[in-house]
């Protein structure tokens, strides 16, 4: 597997590639914040701000990966000016509005979203109408539901 994803998803995809002798890790790590990194020396850690990062930039980063797997975006524990909903949209949907085009572009065949417990939990249980009471998860559904319909429009012939 030749994949990016973020610091802390990063060991389980490790471990398992490390499984395969003949293949080897290709492995690019994308950790939250500079710091120390318990990861072997062949995994490269690549410090970028994909948000600061334009288009080319981010294709360029991307290209030659088999998969993507995108953890940012803000969470319950950020606050945003009222109406909050525009925050959370900024940071968990518009992102993904934007890359997976890029993905598309550079060729990745596969994309995962973390996203939020939140959302399941929603779609589990709607009778509590959790979306629509607290922004955060309203944000996380939406971004679920960008990236399954954005998807389906960008299949690979």
């Amino acid at each position: 597997m030749n994949a990016i994803c973020p610091g802390p998803v990063m060991t389980p995809l490790l471990e398992r590639d490390l499984q395969n002798p003949v293949k080897g890790p290709a492995i690019r790590g994308l950790p939250p914040a500079p710091g120390p990194v318990m990861m072997p020396d062949s995994v490269p850690i690549v410090l970028k701000d994909i948000d600061a990062l334009s288009d080319d930039g981010f294709t360029e980063l991307v290209s030659g990966c088999d998969a993507v797997v995108y953890g940012g975006g803000a969470d319950g524990r950020n606050s945003f000016p009222p109406p909050a909903i525009d925050g959370y949209r900024a940071a968990n949907v518009e992102p993904i509005r934007r890359i997976i085009p890029l993905l598309k572009r550079a060729d990745v065949e596969r994309f995962v979203i973390l996203g939020s417990y939140y959302s399941a939990l929603d779609r589990t249980f709607p009778e509590l109408r959790m979306a629509e009471r607290h922004p955060y998860i309203q944000s996380r559904c939406e971004q679920a539901a960008i990236g399954e319909s954005v998807t389906a429009t960008l299949k690979y012939n």
